[in-house]
């Protein structure tokens, strides 16, 4: 099906996610949430570096932003890893992931609410958020974190 939709890229997503949902649901079912865990946490440290490293070469404000705003995701990334940190290999990966978290800390995220608005759209009721996230950040911390995501991935996939 991906070789087939290789040219819409909404299809290859779709096809992807739900790739992933049967790999997930498997595992699961399977006792190997562990494993779950740790595609979900490769695939999300191999999307951070990839922005990195773009970034690295092309400073541009909305992918430092975008970057900054991962520290949420990480956050929960973390937590469930850390329920299966009684396994070495695991607590190892945790650990290597720890000297990222220790940046992202520093970021700070605020959110100013904004009331929702109801727009028509095609006939159809459609309702928009107005809330908006401003992530402060300095460019010493995202410097840090573009290095440290490169160590950490490179040690990760030796």
């Amino acid at each position: 099906r991906l070789a087939t939709n290789n040219q819409n890229i909404d299809s290859l997503i779709q096809v992807s996610q739900q790739s992933f949902y049967r790999m997930d649901k498997y595992l699961q079912k399977n006792n190997r949430g562990n494993l779950s865990a740790l595609m979900i946490c490769g695939a999300w440290l191999e999307g951070l570096y990839l922005s990195t490293q773009i970034l690295k070469d092309h400073p541009y404000d909305k992918l430092a932003e975008s970057i900054g705003e991962q520290k949420v995701l990480f956050n929960e990334l973390l937590l469930i890893l850390q329920n299966f940190q009684s396994e070495e290999y695991v607590a190892n990966i945790v650990d290597e992931l720890l000297t990222i978290k220790s940046i992202y800390d520093g970021i700070r995220i605020t959110i100013e609410v904004g009331d929702p608005q109801s727009v028509e759209e095609n006939g159809r009721l459609k309702i928009i958020q107005t809330e908006t996230s401003t992530v402060h950040y300095t460019d010493e911390q995202m410097k840090q974190i573009i290095t440290q995501t490169e160590i950490v991935r490179n040690k990760l996939i030796k």
